[in-house]
């Protein structure tokens, strides 16, 4: 668990400090471990988890994985106006959640459905690309070092990583303690400032050059 929490910490901080940068490299990546789940998960759905379904399942996942990892890496600007869609999704979600509703699952739902088309919406209309990458990699970078604190403390567990995922399980930490909600908030504010002072000097290196 030491070894998870200390390779946690190293992508949280490379996340949050250069994760934008990063963005189109590491893009891929998502979309084949996103597609991977997708296809496994829906094969196991329909045909059950007998060893052909299982086998079939392992080939399905792998070349749904490929396909959107290769999509995500040409149609770049695509893939981030539905990752703003998703974002927005999981945001309504949880606000949700958070109003009392986790017993109803279909206003959830809805919710979900909601923020997804106001964020995809806002993407087509506000092509602001770098300064979404710049907040996303900020605050899920930030959710990463403080997951591995909280795994290193044994305020967490990697069985609840599983399963909640880092966001939702730091999330459900940190809404006991409001200083690790201002934790939480100023490091991502933190990051997302070293990363635009970062990309800045970089633009300012080009031109020197020219």
């Amino acid at each position: 668990m030491i070894l998870f929490a200390f390779a946690l910490l190293a992508v949280g901080l490379l996340s949050a400090t250069v994760g934008a940068r990063l963005a189109k490299n590491l893009m891929p990546l998502f979309g084949l471990f996103a597609g991977t789940v997708i296809g496994y998960t829906g094969v196991q759905a329909v045909f059950g988890t007998g060893i052909l379904s299982s086998t079939m399942a392992v080939f399905v996942a792998f070349a749904v994985g490929v396909l959107i990892a290769l999509l995500s890496y040409v149609f770049f600007d695509m893939a981030v106006t539905l990752l703003m869609g998703l974002t927005l999704a999981s945001v309504f979600s949880y606000l949700g959640i958070a109003l009392g509703l986790r017993e109803n699952g279909f206003v959830v739902f809805m919710l979900s459905v909601a923020g997804l088309i106001v964020g995809i919406r806002y993407a087509l209309n506000n092509p602001t690309t770098e300064a979404f990458l710049i907040y996303l990699t900020s605050f899920m970078g930030v959710a990463m070092v403080l997951a591995s604190v909280l795994l290193i403390s044994g305020d967490l567990t990697t069985s609840e990583l599983y399963g909640n995922g880092i966001v939702r399980s730091t999330l459900e930490v940190a809404s006991q303690s409001f200083l690790w909600f201002l934790a939480w908030l100023g490091g991502s504010m933190v990051a997302a400032q070293v990363q635009v002072s970062s990309i800045a000097r970089e633009i300012g290196l080009v031109r020197t050059k020219k």
